[in-house]
Protein backbone atom coordinates (compact mmCIF):
# COMPACT_ATOMS: atom_id res chain seq x y z
CA UNK A 1 0.00 0.00 0.00
CA UNK A 2 0.43 3.76 -0.01
CA UNK A 3 2.41 5.51 2.87
CA UNK A 4 0.13 8.46 3.72
CA UNK A 5 1.62 11.22 5.31
CA UNK A 6 -0.25 13.81 7.33
CA UNK A 7 0.61 17.30 8.75
CA UNK A 8 -1.19 17.68 11.80
CA UNK A 9 -1.18 21.37 13.93
CA UNK A 10 -0.04 19.89 17.59
CA UNK A 11 0.21 23.45 18.65
CA UNK A 12 -3.28 25.15 18.03
CA UNK A 13 -3.32 29.03 18.63
CA UNK A 14 -3.21 30.33 22.24
CA UNK A 15 -3.84 33.55 23.80
CA UNK A 16 -3.06 36.00 26.81
CA UNK A 17 -5.94 37.54 28.56
CA UNK A 18 -7.16 38.98 31.80
CA UNK A 19 -7.76 42.45 33.05
CA UNK A 20 -6.80 46.17 33.54
CA UNK A 21 -7.59 48.17 36.23
CA UNK A 22 -6.82 51.18 38.21
CA UNK A 23 -4.80 51.05 41.28
CA UNK A 24 -8.51 51.43 43.09
CA UNK A 25 -9.49 48.29 41.05
CA UNK A 26 -12.05 49.78 38.93
CA UNK A 27 -12.09 48.82 35.11
CA UNK A 28 -10.12 50.29 32.62
CA UNK A 29 -12.29 50.44 29.36
CA UNK A 30 -10.26 51.96 26.14
CA UNK A 31 -6.25 50.49 27.11
CA UNK A 32 -4.73 49.46 23.77
CA UNK A 33 -2.57 46.42 24.02
CA UNK A 34 -0.54 44.95 21.93
CA UNK A 35 2.07 41.63 21.87
CA UNK A 36 5.30 41.39 20.70
CA UNK A 37 6.89 38.18 20.75
CA UNK A 38 10.04 37.32 22.70
CA UNK A 39 13.12 35.33 21.26
CA UNK A 40 15.49 34.12 23.35
CA UNK A 41 18.78 35.54 22.66
CA UNK A 42 20.30 32.41 22.24
CA UNK A 43 18.05 31.16 19.37
CA UNK A 44 19.00 34.24 17.15
CA UNK A 45 21.93 31.88 16.17
CA UNK A 46 19.52 29.59 15.16
CA UNK A 47 17.56 31.37 12.57
CA UNK A 48 18.15 33.34 9.27
CA UNK A 49 17.70 37.46 9.23
CA UNK A 50 14.30 37.04 7.61
CA UNK A 51 12.97 34.89 10.57
CA UNK A 52 15.00 36.92 13.13
CA UNK A 53 12.73 40.33 12.57
CA UNK A 54 9.61 38.36 11.66
CA UNK A 55 9.85 36.74 15.41
CA UNK A 56 10.94 39.89 16.86
CA UNK A 57 8.25 42.14 15.83
CA UNK A 58 5.36 39.53 15.85
CA UNK A 59 2.20 40.78 17.28
CA UNK A 60 -1.17 41.44 18.49
CA UNK A 61 -3.07 44.50 19.13
CA UNK A 62 -6.41 44.75 21.21
CA UNK A 63 -8.42 46.92 23.52
CA UNK A 64 -10.39 46.64 26.41
CA UNK A 65 -13.49 46.31 27.04
CA UNK A 66 -15.88 48.07 29.11
CA UNK A 67 -15.43 45.72 32.36
CA UNK A 68 -11.40 45.77 31.67
CA UNK A 69 -11.11 42.69 30.13
CA UNK A 70 -8.63 41.89 27.31
CA UNK A 71 -7.60 39.15 24.90
CA UNK A 72 -4.55 38.93 22.25
CA UNK A 73 -5.45 36.07 20.16
CA UNK A 74 -3.67 33.96 17.65
CA UNK A 75 -0.77 33.70 19.70
CA UNK A 76 2.05 30.97 18.88
CA UNK A 77 3.63 29.06 21.92
CA UNK A 78 5.72 31.21 23.65
CA UNK A 79 6.59 33.92 25.23
CA UNK A 80 5.52 37.82 24.86
CA UNK A 81 6.27 41.26 25.98
CA UNK A 82 2.89 43.23 26.07
CA UNK A 83 2.33 47.12 25.88
CA UNK A 84 -0.36 48.52 27.41
CA UNK A 85 -1.48 52.43 27.14
CA UNK A 86 -4.36 54.88 27.11
CA UNK A 87 -3.36 58.37 26.40
CA UNK A 88 -4.06 59.63 29.71
CA UNK A 89 -2.39 56.82 31.42
CA UNK A 90 1.46 56.17 31.90
CA UNK A 91 2.43 53.35 29.57
CA UNK A 92 3.18 50.15 30.88
CA UNK A 93 5.47 47.39 29.62
CA UNK A 94 4.63 43.54 31.32
CA UNK A 95 7.67 41.58 30.56
CA UNK A 96 7.57 37.98 29.52
CA UNK A 97 4.21 36.52 29.22
CA UNK A 98 3.62 33.07 27.95
CA UNK A 99 0.95 32.48 25.79
CA UNK A 100 -2.06 30.68 27.11
CA UNK A 101 -1.80 32.78 30.41
CA UNK A 102 -5.64 33.67 31.46
CA UNK A 103 -6.87 36.41 34.15
CA UNK A 104 -3.54 38.22 33.83
CA UNK A 105 -3.99 41.44 36.13
CA UNK A 106 -2.44 44.46 34.71
CA UNK A 107 -3.00 47.83 37.27
CA UNK A 108 -2.45 51.27 36.16
CA UNK A 109 -1.54 53.81 38.36
CA UNK A 110 -3.49 57.20 37.90
CA UNK A 111 0.18 59.05 38.42
CA UNK A 112 2.80 59.69 41.02
CA UNK A 113 4.63 61.75 42.90
CA UNK A 114 8.18 62.86 43.15
CA UNK A 115 9.99 64.27 46.34
CA UNK A 116 13.12 65.24 47.70
CA UNK A 117 15.07 68.36 49.04
CA UNK A 118 16.92 70.87 47.02
CA UNK A 119 20.39 71.47 48.80
CA UNK A 120 23.68 73.79 48.16
CA UNK A 121 26.96 72.22 47.15
CA UNK A 122 27.92 72.59 50.80
CA UNK A 123 24.70 70.71 51.70
CA UNK A 124 22.45 73.31 53.17
CA UNK A 125 18.87 73.48 52.47
CA UNK A 126 17.66 76.02 50.43
CA UNK A 127 14.19 77.07 51.08
CA UNK A 128 12.16 78.98 48.26
CA UNK A 129 14.02 77.15 45.31
CA UNK A 130 11.52 77.04 41.98
CA UNK A 131 11.15 72.93 41.03
CA UNK A 132 9.92 72.50 37.35
CA UNK A 133 8.52 69.20 36.13
CA UNK A 134 8.83 69.32 32.65
CA UNK A 135 6.99 66.16 30.07
CA UNK A 136 8.29 65.32 27.03
CA UNK A 137 6.33 63.49 24.23
CA UNK A 138 7.86 60.48 22.20
CA UNK A 139 9.04 63.37 19.91
CA UNK A 140 10.64 65.03 22.29
CA UNK A 141 8.46 67.60 21.67
CA UNK A 142 7.65 69.96 25.54
CA UNK A 143 4.06 69.09 26.55
CA UNK A 144 3.55 70.31 29.97
CA UNK A 145 5.14 71.98 32.65
CA UNK A 146 4.43 72.35 36.78
CA UNK A 147 6.66 74.63 38.73
CA UNK A 148 6.54 74.74 42.92
CA UNK A 149 8.45 76.40 45.37
CA UNK A 150 10.16 74.14 48.22
CA UNK A 151 9.08 74.68 51.83
CA UNK A 152 11.52 75.12 55.03
CA UNK A 153 14.26 72.63 55.01
CA UNK A 154 14.48 72.38 50.69
CA UNK A 155 12.04 69.93 50.88
CA UNK A 156 9.29 69.74 47.65
CA UNK A 157 6.72 67.28 46.66
CA UNK A 158 5.18 67.43 43.25
CA UNK A 159 2.63 65.73 41.37
CA UNK A 160 3.61 63.78 37.86
CA UNK A 161 0.29 63.76 35.85
CA UNK A 162 -0.51 60.56 34.20
CA UNK A 163 0.27 59.97 30.46
CA UNK A 164 3.93 61.75 30.51
CA UNK A 165 6.14 59.59 28.33
CA UNK A 166 9.35 61.62 29.83
CA UNK A 167 10.07 63.86 31.97
CA UNK A 168 12.83 66.46 33.73
CA UNK A 169 13.13 67.76 36.93
CA UNK A 170 14.76 71.19 37.27
CA UNK A 171 15.55 73.30 40.38
CA UNK A 172 16.90 77.23 40.48
CA UNK A 173 17.09 79.37 43.44
CA UNK A 174 18.74 82.98 43.32
CA UNK A 175 22.29 83.07 43.95
CA UNK A 176 22.65 79.44 42.58
CA UNK A 177 22.87 78.04 38.88
CA UNK A 178 20.32 76.05 37.76
CA UNK A 179 19.99 71.99 37.93
CA UNK A 180 18.44 68.99 36.50
CA UNK A 181 17.61 66.46 38.98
Amino acid sequence: GENEVRLVAENPALSISGYVRDDQRVPLPGITLTSVRTVPRAQFDLLDDYEKLRMQWLQETNFSGTDGKFELQGLAPGSYDIFASREDLPPQWIRTVEAGTENLEIIFAKGAQIFGQVLSEEGNPISGANVALIQFSLSGQREASDNIFTIAEGRFQIQVPAGGVAAQVYSSASGYGDRIL
